[in-house]
Protein backbone atom coordinates (compact mmCIF):
# COMPACT_ATOMS: atom_id res chain seq x y z
CA UNK A 1 0.00 0.00 0.00
CA UNK A 2 1.25 3.48 -0.24
CA UNK A 3 2.46 5.64 2.33
CA UNK A 4 1.20 9.39 1.80
CA UNK A 5 2.81 12.51 2.40
CA UNK A 6 1.98 15.53 0.48
CA UNK A 7 5.15 17.75 -0.68
CA UNK A 8 5.01 21.21 -1.71
CA UNK A 9 3.59 21.45 -4.73
CA UNK A 10 1.72 24.06 -6.56
CA UNK A 11 -2.09 24.17 -5.90
CA UNK A 12 -4.95 24.84 -8.71
CA UNK A 13 -8.39 26.13 -7.66
CA UNK A 14 -11.09 24.10 -9.00
CA UNK A 15 -14.27 24.37 -7.04
CA UNK A 16 -14.95 25.09 -3.41
CA UNK A 17 -14.71 21.44 -2.33
CA UNK A 18 -11.60 21.02 -4.11
CA UNK A 19 -9.44 24.32 -3.97
CA UNK A 20 -7.27 22.97 -1.49
CA UNK A 21 -5.79 20.18 -3.51
CA UNK A 22 -2.80 19.68 -5.21
CA UNK A 23 -2.37 19.53 -9.25
CA UNK A 24 -0.39 16.69 -9.29
CA UNK A 25 -1.44 13.41 -7.45
CA UNK A 26 0.42 11.87 -4.26
CA UNK A 27 4.38 12.35 -2.86
CA UNK A 28 4.73 9.12 -0.95
CA UNK A 29 6.89 8.60 2.03
CA UNK A 30 7.12 5.68 4.79
CA UNK A 31 6.23 5.77 8.09
CA UNK A 32 3.53 8.26 8.34
CA UNK A 33 -0.26 8.07 8.38
CA UNK A 34 -2.32 10.77 6.95
CA UNK A 35 -6.09 10.37 6.94
CA UNK A 36 -8.92 12.82 6.20
CA UNK A 37 -12.52 11.99 7.89
CA UNK A 38 -15.62 12.55 6.27
CA UNK A 39 -19.63 12.28 7.31
CA UNK A 40 -22.56 14.48 7.79
CA UNK A 41 -23.01 17.16 10.14
CA UNK A 42 -23.72 14.96 13.80
CA UNK A 43 -22.35 12.09 12.32
CA UNK A 44 -19.39 11.21 14.46
CA UNK A 45 -16.25 12.95 12.76
CA UNK A 46 -15.18 14.56 15.83
CA UNK A 47 -15.74 11.38 17.68
CA UNK A 48 -13.92 9.59 15.49
CA UNK A 49 -11.01 11.44 15.69
CA UNK A 50 -10.85 12.05 19.35
CA UNK A 51 -10.77 8.67 19.40
CA UNK A 52 -8.03 7.75 17.17
CA UNK A 53 -6.20 9.91 18.79
CA UNK A 54 -6.34 8.55 22.07
CA UNK A 55 -5.34 4.94 20.18
CA UNK A 56 -2.48 6.52 18.41
CA UNK A 57 -0.94 8.40 21.58
CA UNK A 58 -1.29 5.39 24.02
CA UNK A 59 1.33 4.07 20.75
CA UNK A 60 3.98 6.98 21.14
CA UNK A 61 2.86 8.99 18.23
CA UNK A 62 2.80 12.17 17.50
CA UNK A 63 -0.77 13.32 16.36
CA UNK A 64 -1.65 16.48 14.63
CA UNK A 65 -5.17 16.63 13.91
CA UNK A 66 -6.92 19.52 11.89
CA UNK A 67 -10.52 20.92 11.42
CA UNK A 68 -11.55 22.16 8.37
CA UNK A 69 -14.03 25.44 8.81
CA UNK A 70 -16.26 27.18 6.62
CA UNK A 71 -15.91 30.41 8.72
CA UNK A 72 -12.87 32.35 10.31
CA UNK A 73 -10.97 31.26 13.29
CA UNK A 74 -10.43 33.03 16.28
CA UNK A 75 -7.75 32.61 18.84
CA UNK A 76 -9.54 35.32 21.24
CA UNK A 77 -12.44 37.34 21.34
CA UNK A 78 -12.73 40.71 19.56
CA UNK A 79 -10.67 43.76 20.95
CA UNK A 80 -8.19 40.81 22.64
CA UNK A 81 -4.82 40.89 21.53
CA UNK A 82 -4.38 38.55 19.29
CA UNK A 83 -7.51 39.29 17.63
CA UNK A 84 -5.97 43.25 17.39
CA UNK A 85 -2.59 41.61 15.92
CA UNK A 86 -4.39 40.35 12.80
CA UNK A 87 -6.43 43.43 12.83
CA UNK A 88 -3.47 45.29 12.57
CA UNK A 89 -2.24 43.68 9.62
CA UNK A 90 0.27 40.49 11.01
CA UNK A 91 0.41 37.92 9.15
CA UNK A 92 0.42 35.68 12.22
CA UNK A 93 -0.97 35.54 15.57
CA UNK A 94 -0.12 33.09 18.64
CA UNK A 95 -1.45 32.56 22.51
CA UNK A 96 0.94 30.70 24.22
CA UNK A 97 0.01 29.95 27.60
CA UNK A 98 1.96 27.45 29.63
CA UNK A 99 2.65 24.21 27.48
CA UNK A 100 0.26 24.90 25.08
CA UNK A 101 0.37 27.26 21.82
CA UNK A 102 -2.44 28.71 19.50
CA UNK A 103 -1.76 29.85 16.51
CA UNK A 104 -3.34 31.79 13.52
CA UNK A 105 -1.31 32.25 10.42
CA UNK A 106 -3.09 34.06 7.16
CA UNK A 107 -2.51 32.85 3.49
CA UNK A 108 -2.88 34.83 0.76
CA UNK A 109 -5.77 32.40 -0.18
CA UNK A 110 -6.52 28.99 1.07
CA UNK A 111 -4.00 26.93 -0.73
CA UNK A 112 -1.65 29.26 0.79
CA UNK A 113 -3.23 28.31 4.37
CA UNK A 114 -3.68 24.66 3.36
CA UNK A 115 0.16 24.38 2.52
CA UNK A 116 1.13 25.78 5.70
CA UNK A 117 -0.53 23.45 7.28
CA UNK A 118 1.00 20.58 4.84
CA UNK A 119 4.44 21.77 5.92
CA UNK A 120 4.04 21.18 9.75
CA UNK A 121 2.94 17.08 8.99
CA UNK A 122 7.01 16.23 8.96
CA UNK A 123 6.48 16.42 12.77
CA UNK A 124 4.15 13.74 13.24
CA UNK A 125 3.18 10.60 12.89
CA UNK A 126 -0.26 10.28 12.42
CA UNK A 127 -2.70 13.27 10.42
CA UNK A 128 -6.16 13.10 11.27
CA UNK A 129 -8.15 15.85 9.07
CA UNK A 130 -11.71 16.43 9.48
CA UNK A 131 -13.97 17.57 7.01
CA UNK A 132 -12.87 17.40 2.84
CA UNK A 133 -10.53 20.67 2.00
CA UNK A 134 -7.41 18.08 1.32
CA UNK A 135 -9.03 15.47 -1.47
CA UNK A 136 -5.77 14.09 -2.21
CA UNK A 137 -5.73 11.69 0.35
CA UNK A 138 -7.34 8.71 2.35
CA UNK A 139 -10.67 8.69 3.46
CA UNK A 140 -12.63 7.56 6.57
CA UNK A 141 -16.24 7.50 6.19
CA UNK A 142 -18.22 8.04 9.22
CA UNK A 143 -21.95 7.03 8.78
CA UNK A 144 -24.68 7.50 11.33
CA UNK A 145 -28.39 5.97 11.67
CA UNK A 146 -29.67 8.17 9.46
CA UNK A 147 -27.43 9.12 6.81
CA UNK A 148 -25.72 6.28 4.39
CA UNK A 149 -24.65 8.85 1.85
CA UNK A 150 -21.37 9.14 0.99
CA UNK A 151 -19.81 12.43 1.14
CA UNK A 152 -15.73 11.43 0.53
CA UNK A 153 -14.80 11.35 -2.84
CA UNK A 154 -15.53 7.70 -3.79
CA UNK A 155 -12.04 7.05 -5.46
CA UNK A 156 -10.27 7.74 -2.26
CA UNK A 157 -12.43 6.14 0.21
CA UNK A 158 -10.84 3.50 1.84
CA UNK A 159 -13.14 2.26 4.86
CA UNK A 160 -16.94 2.98 6.97
CA UNK A 161 -17.35 3.49 10.29
CA UNK A 162 -20.20 3.05 11.66
CA UNK A 163 -22.81 0.64 13.95
CA UNK A 164 -25.37 -0.43 11.71
CA UNK A 165 -25.14 -2.85 8.57
CA UNK A 166 -23.59 -1.20 5.84
CA UNK A 167 -23.04 -3.05 2.01
CA UNK A 168 -19.84 -1.32 0.80
CA UNK A 169 -17.43 -2.57 -0.74
CA UNK A 170 -14.75 -1.04 1.94
CA UNK A 171 -14.08 -2.32 5.03
CA UNK A 172 -16.31 -1.59 8.14
CA UNK A 173 -15.54 -1.03 11.65
CA UNK A 174 -17.68 -0.64 14.60
CA UNK A 175 -17.54 2.31 16.94
CA UNK A 176 -16.32 -0.55 19.72
CA UNK A 177 -13.07 -1.41 17.14
CA UNK A 178 -11.15 1.88 17.31
CA UNK A 179 -7.51 -0.26 18.45
CA UNK A 180 -8.86 -2.52 15.13
CA UNK A 181 -9.67 0.42 12.50
CA UNK A 182 -6.15 1.85 14.35
CA UNK A 183 -3.93 -1.11 13.15
CA UNK A 184 -5.84 -1.20 9.66
CA UNK A 185 -4.68 2.26 9.20
CA UNK A 186 -1.14 1.74 10.38
CA UNK A 187 -0.82 -1.60 7.92
CA UNK A 188 -2.31 0.45 5.14
CA UNK A 189 0.65 2.58 4.95
CA UNK A 190 3.06 -0.12 6.00
CA UNK A 191 3.69 0.72 10.03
Amino acid sequence: MPHYRPAPIPFQAQDEFTALTPAYGYITIDAMIVFAVSGWSGAGKTRLITELIKVFCTRGLRVLAAKHSGHNAALEPDAKDSRTFLEAGADSAAVLSGNELMQIRRGADSAAAAQFLRDQWAAYDVVLLEGRAFRDVPFLEVLSGEDSEIRAPRERLIAVVTDHEVDFFQPRFGWNEMERLAAFLEEYNGI
